[in-house]
This record gives C-alpha cells, sequence and structure tokens, in this order.
C-alpha cells in the first residue's frame, strides 16, 4: 500500500511539472525565436520522475517585418550577445533595435555581437545572408560581420531569462563562425523567427495532463481511505 501511495505521489509531482512547462509554452506563444519544451518521464522503483525538460530545436516560422534590424536564423546556430557582466549568452530572437549611443542591442538592452557602434548620423543598414552588414553613413559605409553561434548540445543550454539561454558543462563551450558555414544557417534580414509552439498540441498536453492529475489524485484519496480502513480495523482487533 506504502508503494502504491508513493508511486500515485510521484506521478503526480510529475504532472504539475508537466502542466507547469505547457502553461509555459502556451505564454510564449507570441515570443520571438522561443523553443517549445517538453518533459521526459522516466520510470524509477516507486514510480516516475522527470528525466529532464528538453526544447524542440525545430525552426519556427519567419514573419516579415521590413525592419533591416529584425534578424532572423535560417537554420542552425544563435546571435550572441554580450550579458552586462561581460559573459556570453544565446539568443533566436532577433528583434534588435539601435540604442541612443548607437549600440545595436536586445529588447533588453545587451550589446548584440558583431555589429560596431552606429555612427552618427547613420541613415539606413544592410545585411546578407552570410552576416556581412553596412552602415549606411553621411561619412560611407561602414562594414562589419555578425557571427552565429553554436554549442555541440544544445539540450544541454540553460534558461537565462529575457529569451537568452547560457552555456554549461552539458552544452559545451560556444562557438561562433560565419553564417552559411559548416553547421551554421543563414541570417534573414527583415524578419522575425517566431514561436514553434503548436498551440493545439499544447492544449491537448493540457488537457492529457490535467486528466492524469485527476485521476491519480483520486487514486491517492482511495489509497488513503483504504489506509484509515486498515488502520481501525487494526485498532479494532
Amino acid at each position: 500500500m506504502i508503494a502504491g501511495i508513493s508511486a500515485t505521489l510521484s506521478a503526480l509531482r510529475a504532472a504539475e511539472t508537466q502542466q507547469a512547462v505547457t502553461a509555459n509554452n502556451i505564454a510564449n506563444l507570441l515570443t520571438p525565436g522561443f523553443k517549445s519544451r517538453r518533459v521526459e518521464l522516466e520510470s524509477r522503483g516507486d514510480g516516475v520522475a522527470v528525466g529532464a525538460v528538453s526544447a524542440s530545436q525545430a525552426q519556427g516560422p519567419l514573419a516579415l517585418t521590413g525592419n533591416p534590424l529584425d534578424l532572423a536564423v535560417q537554420g542552425g546556430g544563435y546571435f550572441a550577445v554580450e550579458k552586462p557582466d561581460g559573459t556570453q549568452a544565446l539568443t533566436r530572437a532577433g528583434n534588435f533595435r539601435i540604442s541612443a549611443d548607437g549600440t545595436v542591442v536586445t529588447p533588453d538592452g545587451y550589446r548584440v555581437t558583431g555589429f560596431p557602434p552606429a555612427p552618427p548620423g547613420t541613415t539606413g543598414v544592410n545585411l546578407s545572408p552570410n552576416g556581412t552588414g553596412t552602415f549606411q553613413t553621411p561619412g560611407g559605409p561602414v562594414n562589419f560581420q555578425v557571427p552565429l553561434a553554436r554549442v555541440a548540445n544544445p539540450q544541454g543550454l540553460r534558461s537565462a531569462g529575457g529569451n537568452l539561454l547560457e552555456a554549461t558543462p552539458a552544452s559545451g563551450q560556444i562557438e561562433t563562425g560565419t553564417a552559411g558555414g559548416a553547421g551554421f544557417g543563414w541570417v534573414v534580414s527583415g524578419a522575425q523567427e517566431l514561436s514553434n509552439v503548436d498551440i493545439i498540441e499544447q492544449m491537448v498536453s493540457l488537457i492529457e495532463v490535467k486528466a492524469a492529475y485527476m485521476a491519480n489524485l483520486k487514486a491517492l484519496g482511495a489509497a488513503d481511505e483504504m489506509a484509515a480502513v486498515a488502520i481501525r480495523w487494526t485498532r479494532g482487533r
């Protein structure tokens, strides 16, 4: 009986994690570059447990915006950004902008690797699929190269908040290279990669998880009643 209760409790905990991950996927349906997560369960002696939470690496659809600083990666790789503490982070969300001091930054103000400061009076920016770019300025064009980054095991990346990812020992070190090179995709200017969340799949998952949770909750209640009967019977002997 104790083993049955333990197994049911582990199933409830796993269902709670699944529900939280699914709810987070739905909440990020409109977040550029967001990758849908899923819970990987594993069997153990006393029931099931959450083995890992993995992210789908499937390409999200591209939405054309016409803004040359909206960038998307078509294929493998990430944009590299510099955090305030000087460490490097990765993102698939290329909705960038030029700050007041001319720095090309993320929505949270983190500098995007590869862009020089945009000179005063910059009138335009052009970016090629291989990451080579040009600022159009009164003094003439200013050329630059925006690299892409990658890791050996993307599943090992850790969420750093703000649609950013950090390298870990499990992911391997960050490597940079040229867009279009081996293992790297292409840069698409004037477009954003949308979330790859499938809303229908997530809603079905939410319904299934809720049903499993309620079934296990009912089983736990039945086990509790049986335990109470057994205790009363023992005391009454």
